[in-house]
């Protein structure tokens, strides 16, 4: 029997990206092991059948406290699921095609504790592709990735794990296996645009947090443009033992000696200077 995996988001007024997430997850765990957050959202919740709700009031956006709530929760579900993904609404985990059918079958394969995702971020490149429907597949619209190490997250895990604000890095060794992650956040320009007011304009516990989510909309613009002319590299192998992937681990992996008691253990800025197409095999999952 395949191990159980239980997927968990925390999600504020998310209508547009949270079914996609929600299918997506429904597809590699199943809908009744999925588990939505609703942070006091004010816009109705679109989610396939079968998909776990847990509102809790709205209050001022605080990743510290989130991080400790999903840690909480991870542990918790950990007593009736041997795996628990955590990801954030934006974020669509594949473990490789080629070699795995789901998330569950990666798991019964893997001997790690706690996996860390090879992280993308999804990069909308407008003068050759279209603005993203929501409705449809995604790897039938977008192509092209940038490889960062913001998005090496810690998101699956067998153990009860404590998570930093933004759920970068965690009580865990980075640990790295041919699971992906692929980030939205960049994926069409009008929808990040539209996001971008939203939590340019929601509470926030302190006047500092999350400054990178609340920029102007001419400095978004400027780096998601920046991001779109980047050049273009096709094909590329998705492979964690062969270049250019293995290049970008290791400078990921070496970028923590001596942070080791940080609370960000590697470098979040070690980012590809190209993008690289998707290996159709993945776009078909996605």
């Amino acid at each position: 029997m395949p191990p159980k995996v239980a997927s968990i988001t925390m999600a504020y007024n998310e209508s547009v990206l949270l079914p996609v997430w929600a299918r997506h997850y429904a597809r590699q765990v199943g809908a009744d092991h999925c588990y939505v957050v609703d942070h006091g959202s004010t816009e109705p919740l679109v989610l396939p059948p079968g998909v776990n709700t847990i509102r809790i009031p709205r209050s001022p956006h605080d990743d510290q406290r989130r991080a400790r709530f999903i840690s909480g929760l991870t542990a918790s579900l950990l007593n009736y699921y041997d795996w628990v993904i955590h990801t954030d609404v934006d974020e669509l985990v594949l473990a490789d095609p080629h070699h795995f059918s789901d998330l569950p079958a990666f798991c019964a394969a893997t001997s790690l504790q706690t996996v860390s995702t090879i992280g993308f971020d999804v990069q909308h490149v407008p003068v050759i592709e279209p603005p993203l429907n929501p409705a449809s597949p995604l790897g039938d619209q977008r192509q092209w990735v940038r490889f960062t190490s913001a998005m090496c997250k810690p998101v699956l895990t067998r153990r009860a794990i404590a998570w930093a604000p933004g759920f970068h890095c965690a009580d865990q060794p980075l640990a790295f296996a041919p699971l992906y992650l692929f980030h939205l956040h960049w994926a069409d320009r009008d929808i990040g645009m539209q996001r971008l007011k939203k939590t340019r304009d929601m509470a926030w516990a302190k006047g500092d947090f999350g400054a990178h989510q609340r920029v102007a909309d001419r400095d978004w613009a400027e780096l998601f443009d920046a991001m779109a002319a980047l050049p273009r590299l096709d094909p590329v192998e998705f492979d964690p033992a062969a270049a250019p992937i293995r290049d970008w681990l290791k400078r990921t992996v070496d970028s923590g000696i001596g942070r080791e008691h940080e609370t960000y253990t590697f470098d979040l800025h070690v980012n590809a200077g190209e993008l690289w197409s998707i290996p159709p095999h993945f776009r078909a999952r996605l």
